[in-house]
């Protein structure tokens, strides 16, 4: 039998924000833990981030993947979410926080630098990440994964591995690929074998 089996890798617009503000959120926790972007803010985040984060990623990543072009939509249509959700709405000071951030995030993903180095720094993987999915019998045949690349890991959530969609830093794909693989094959495990 023929295998068509799919692996559609794109950058995440949406959830490559949410690692920026969670990035941006621990430097203000401990301001000895630099990660991009280092930015000096006086934003101010719910005091609950870490639970509203997980609640949120949650709700988007399930958004995604009932709808994968829904990614970039929720990005732009639903700007005030982020800040709803996540920042004390205390004032225009706030809000204006907020704003930078969000156009800073904004200027560096339509940038060479942001969402396309994001996606082409995996490329060189992608064959060997295919042979290796391809190459156990158990692989679903005629299937598909997604993967929603992000810049850096999640470190608020654990929830990165659905059926058939996948959530994956850089750092998965060359530092922790080995780890990475058996978690993918659980994605696209042939259920009846």
């Amino acid at each position: 039998m023929e295998r068509s089996f799919l692996i559609a890798l794109e950058p995440s617009h949406t959830l490559n924000f949410m690692i920026y503000l969670q990035n941006i959120y621990l430097q203000q926790k401990n301001a000895e833990n630099r990660k991009f972007p280092y930015l000096q803010t006086n934003a101010i985040f719910h005091e609950d981030f870490e639970q509203y984060f997980k609640e949120l990623w949650m709700e988007l990543t399930e958004k995604i993947i009932g709808d994968s072009e829904i990614d970039s939509e929720l990005f732009v249509c639903q700007k005030d979410l982020f800040y709803n959700r996540l920042f004390i709405s205390e004032g225009k000071d706030n809000k204006e926080a907020y704003t930078n951030i969000y156009d800073s995030f904004k200027v560096w993903w339509e940038s060479m630098a942001g969402g396309f180095s994001v996606e082409s720094s995996v490329y060189i993987k992608l064959d060997q990440l295919y042979g290796e999915l391809t190459g156990f019998s158990d692989t679903a045949t005629a299937e598909r994964l997604d993967i929603k690349l992000i810049y850096d890991q999640c470190h608020l959530c654990d929830s990165l591995f659905h059926r058939h969609f996948a959530i994956l830093s850089i750092d998965d794909f060359y530092i922790k690929y080995k780890k990475t693989i058996p978690k993918l094959r659980e994605c696209v495990r042939d259920e009846s074998k």
